[in-house]
């Protein structure tokens, strides 16, 4: 009886050989039949487990030698499959492709280089293996027991997205980052999710000041820097302005005699370009009075506004685009977003198109946009033509752009109810890093620096990380 309990433990245990040594020992010496019986079912069983091991490992073989790796994968997952298998098959090493973002990171399994991503390695079942992925300008990530999560998904590839290395990270004040400042700025303004405006050292993170704001306000969109002021819209057509150095409120200006959120663009000649129902207007920042206004009867709330030398564009419903002389204060046209380029027989990328398209406007003439398809293109804003495509996993959200020369745009997608922020360099489309933001309803920000990419959210805080296109 002894000897029968020993054995069901090993073969609990996945030691077959064991037990089938202490079977053979209850069979030869037990004359109870009862005893005997179930010694040579329990035998039985273990000579077709073995039988069905060896026939999946040569099936496996077989998948190896012709390089069929994703079939010998599902070839070793039989081998694996159950509660009893781990020391049995502890000795099998199993393929699996590794994908990284950016592409060619450094594999290393156990302290081994096992060559770059994307490729095929082979892993160890051992919970206690280690798989290292590096890259330049990435922190190493170390993953314990690899291999056991995709045993238990059936999926043979493991894609991983490194993160850049960091410089400062704050947690919970995630929000919305204020636009503008130039790269070159030493105050970070963010909005956060709890309704907090705040002021971060740009170099450190290290908090400034807090500016609590009335929920009364009804702030809407993103804060803008047009210095010494941070600005922000508010839902009832007013722009409030906050003081960079101190996060003291200076003053409130009504843009708009009609109710409706307020759009601030970038600022123009040193005065804040602000777009609401009814036209736009530029504000000095100092005082928050109208140096210039221009009305557009009829005009609803616009989606965006960029400038173009003494021009601005605004995109209004329906893919048109409306533009302004703000030298002049008055409106130049309102012509249609979606014009064809000549014997192209494709959509104008300029500007409008790129904005409507959850993309952004680069310096330097180039737009970048996505798709809910996870298609990122570039494209010369001038011609029309595509300079690189890449494809991502997740739907696009939308693209955050430099506001300087800088070879590096952020991509926020949506991916299996997560937020992850993609950096892809504009010369190329090359992915760079991915940091997971969040939840995939969370609002995500994201503002290139001189050396430094900032990312934003309530879940993550904010947080920066030295940019690996420099």
């Amino acid at each position: 009886v002894a000897r029968i309990q020993t054995a069901r433990a090993a073969q609990a245990a996945g030691d077959l050989e064991a037990a089938g040594d202490l079977l053979d020992a209850v069979c030869a010496g037990t004359l109870i039949p009862p005893l005997a019986a179930w010694a040579a079912g329990a035998r039985q069983a273990i000579a077709g487990r073995r039988a069905r091991e060896d026939a999946l490992l040569a099936k496996a073989a077989r998948h190896v030698q012709a390089g069929d790796l994703a079939a010998a994968f599902g070839a070793y997952r039989e081998i694996l499959r159950g509660e009893h298998d781990a020391v049995t098959a502890s000795s099998h090493q199993v393929p699996v492709f590794v994908e990284t973002v950016p592409e060619g990171a450094s594999i290393r399994v156990d302290g081994k280089a096992c060559g770059r991503a994307p490729g095929w390695v082979f892993l160890p079942p051992d919970p206690c293996a280690v798989l290292e992925l590096s890259s330049p300008g990435c922190r190493t990530e170390r993953i314990e027991g690899p291999l056991l999560p995709l045993l238990a998904t059936g999926e043979p590839a493991l894609r991983k997205g490194l993160l850049p290395e960091a410089a400062w990270h704050v947690p919970g004040c995630g929000g919305r980052l204020a636009a503008g400042g130039g790269p070159g700025a030493t105050v970070l303004a963010v909005l956060g999710s709890d309704g907090v405006l705040r002021g971060l050292d740009a170099a450190t993170g290290k908090p400034l000041w807090e500016a609590p704001l009335e929920a009364e306000a009804g702030v809407a969109g993103d804060p803008r820097v047009v210095e010494p002021v941070v600005l922000l819209g508010t839902s009832g057509g007013c722009v409030l302005a906050h003081a960079l150095s101190s996060g003291k409120r200076v003053w409130t200006a009504r843009a708009s005699a009609e109710r409706g959120a307020v759009v601030l663009g970038p600022p123009h000649a040193g005065q804040a370009l602000v777009a609401c129902a009814g036209g736009a207007l530029l504000l000095s920042p100092r005082t928050g009075l109208a140096v210039r206004r221009m009305t557009l009867p009829g005009w609803t709330l616009p989606a965006w506004g960029r400038l173009e030398g003494d021009a601005a564009r605004f995109g209004l419903p329906g893919g048109r685009v409306a533009a302004a002389d703000l030298r002049a204060g008055r409106w130049l046209d309102a012509d249609d977003g979606a014009e064809r380029v000549e014997g192209a027989g494709a959509p104008r990328r300029d500007a409008a198109w790129a904005l409507s398209s959850a993309g952004a406007v680069l310096p330097g003439g180039r737009t970048v946009a996505g798709s809910r398809a996870g298609a990122v293109e570039c494209f010369d804003a001038a011609t029309g033509e595509l300079l690189w495509r890449t494809a991502l996993r997740g739907a696009v959200k939308r693209v955050s752009g430099p506001e300087d020369g800088a070879d590096l745009v952020v991509v926020h997608l949506e991916r299996k109810g997560e937020t992850v922020l993609t950096g892809l360099a504009v010369s190329t489309g090359r992915a760079l890093w991915e940091v997971v933001a969040g939840r995939s309803d969370e609002e995500t920000s994201a503002r290139i620096e001189r050396h430094l990419v900032v990312l934003s959210a309530p879940s993550l805080g904010v947080a920066a990380f030295r940019r690996a296109d420099e």
